[in-house]
């Protein structure tokens, strides 16, 4: 199943844009993204994220604990900690978006459906991640989960 869904993710983030050719590298970079952080939040794997993380800090909620101007040492702990005690579980790419603007954003929506440690309940999270573009790469701003 894990395959299937990143299965998905990948084919999302090959699906060609129908944009202007600027925004269709957006869009194009933006799946590729999208993959590799479904793939790296199933993994558990929170030092794949730390390219993506910002030195100045992000705005980070886990948990019901928001904080802002989390910067990419403590971002990748609480990351860390947070999927630790998560392990496993599938990942589904709702959604993603190049929103443009200058410097362009955009966002991705995933689904984590996980048990937590110890439990053999299934717990489903959705997962928002503001982005920001600069130069080719896109830069988390924002990570928001939500039981």
């Amino acid at each position: 199943m894990r395959r299937a869904l990143l299965a998905v993710a990948v084919g999302w983030a090959l699906m060609p844009g129908a944009a202007v050719p600027a925004a269709a590298q957006d869009e194009e970079a933006l799946g590729r993204f999208a993959a590799t952080l479904a793939e790296a939040w199933v993994a558990g794997d929170a030092d794949g994220l730390v390219p993506f993380l910002p030195e100045e800090g992000i705005h980070l909620s886990l948990d019901g604990a928001d904080h802002r101007g989390v910067n990419r040492r403590q971002a990748r702990a609480a990351l860390s900690r947070f999927l630790a005690e998560r392990p496993g579980g599938e990942v589904a790419v709702r959604r993603g978006e190049a929103l443009g603007g200058d410097p362009p954003r955009g966002l991705v929506e995933l689904v984590w459906t996980v048990r937590d440690a110890g439990t053999s309940e299934a717990r489903s999270f959705v997962i928002f991640v503001s982005l920001e573009r600069i130069l080719d790469d896109w830069c988390i701003e924002e990570i928001r989960v939500f039981s």
